[in-house]
């Protein structure tokens, strides 16, 4: 509301990118947002991660997407627990993910100064946008 969809940008670009960064810095636990479709070179998957939303999408597109997914992983040799949940797009997130004729010129303007690479736009709402990914170390005897 405060800053309208302008200030939104700034929240989805910044704020919600220092959130888990702290997390990650007190406790090792990483968690991030990821999509196939980016906006922001961060929030590019993991192949494990990719692997997901592509799963997520074809669940989608069958009618029966997962509420999350979880399971442990060995990666590079070290033991994880991989969970992530999908990001569907609600009637909000159209005026910036939507058509891009339907984006805001003020809002396209941020995003092509913040994003010139961006591949974010084009969703209805239902579509799956992404997913937040959590990946969580364990010691060795778990």
């Amino acid at each position: 509301e405060k800053g309208g969809y302008e200030g939104a940008v700034r929240v989805c670009s910044e704020i919600a990118q220092e959130i888990p960064r702290e997390i990650e810095a007190r406790t090792g636990v990483s968690i991030r947002r990821v999509s196939l479709r980016y906006r922001n070179p961060k929030d590019i998957p993991d192949e494990y991660e990719r692997r997901k939303l592509e799963e997520f999408e074809q669940q989608h597109r069958a009618r029966a997407l997962a509420d999350e997914s979880f399971e442990v992983v060995r990666e590079d040799g070290r033991r994880y627990l991989r969970y992530m949940r999908p990001i569907l797009v609600g009637p909000m997130c159209i005026t910036c993910h939507g058509p891009k004729e339907a984006i805001p010129s003020s809002v396209r303007a941020i995003l092509a100064e913040k994003y010139p690479e961006d591949r974010a736009t084009g969703y209805r709402s239902g579509d799956v946008r992404g997913a937040v990914s959590v990946k969580i170390p364990l010691s060795p005897e778990n």
